[in-house]
């Protein structure tokens, strides 16, 4: 039964690939007759076992799920902390006048001092809050430049009250930063087109609102420090037992 409903599945894939012209070569040796006849059996298949459609969905998500993983934890624009080829990576999605990624902050800053070696945190710069928000963002990536980022970062993520631009610059300046060149840097159409990036994916993740962690591709949406640290702790135990 299992060989049949993966031959039928097989067919299933053939012919939707065939009818799309993108199937391997030989299936573009097939005649219209041939055509005819796998369609028949797919569709009596799937007629029979509805349920197949669902499977395959599944699947297809699952496999988008992947694709966007990859691109979330492999844009290079990105600032991070940790090794490349650590077992465990956490993203964080956050947005500078967010104050439960202000919140969220210890926490993170925690893992990392406790596992060097074993997680990486990527900052994924995600500006929701208004034009403010984009601008602590763009300064936020300029100071990459200068290789203040974690500093101005802590700095933005400890301020409280309202932000403005004046606040970012004396933020900046605190963490050691030259503004005057972040000013500059901040101008380059590249930053924008980084936090744009990032706010692509996350509509595709459906994330809408900070923070928002992923950690080994399970999704925190939101602050719920409990269900961090359940996925945080089966991530390091899954990696233990490899």
């Amino acid at each position: 039964m299992r060989v049949m409903r993966n031959a039928l599945l097989g067919a299933l894939a053939f012919a939707a690939a065939a009818a799309c012209g993108v199937a391997p070569a030989h299936a573009q040796a097939l005649t219209p007759a041939q055509k005819d006849e796998v369609r028949t059996i797919v569709r009596e298949y799937l007629r029979q076992n509805p349920e197949v459609v669902e499977e395959a969905m599944a699947e297809l998500e699952r496999r988008r799920e992947a694709a966007r993983r990859v691109r979330i934890e492999g844009d290079a624009r990105d600032f991070a902390v940790g090794p490349r080829n650590a077992p465990v990576t956490i993203v964080e999605f956050f947005d500078y006048r967010c104050p439960y990624c202000h919140e969220s902050m210890t926490w993170l800053f925690e893992v990392m001092r406790r596992n060097p070696q074993s997680v990486r945190v990527i900052f994924k710069e995600f500006p929701v809050l208004g034009e403010t928000s984009v601008e602590a963002s763009q300064a936020a990536v300029a100071s990459i430049k200068q290789g203040k980022y974690l500093a101005f970062h802590r700095a933005l993520m400890a301020h409280r009250g309202q932000l403005n631009s004046a606040q970012i610059d004396t933020l900046a300046r605190r963490a050691g930063m030259d503004v005057a060149r972040m000013r500059r840097d901040m101008e380059d159409r590249a930053i924008l087109d980084h936090l744009q990036a990032n706010h692509e994916v996350a509509a595709e993740s459906k994330i809408d609102g900070t923070p928002a962690f992923l950690i080994n591709g399970k999704w925190v949406r939101g602050w719920n420090r409990a269900e961090a640290d359940r996925l945080l702790a089966e991530a390091l135990r899954e990696t233990r037992r490899r």
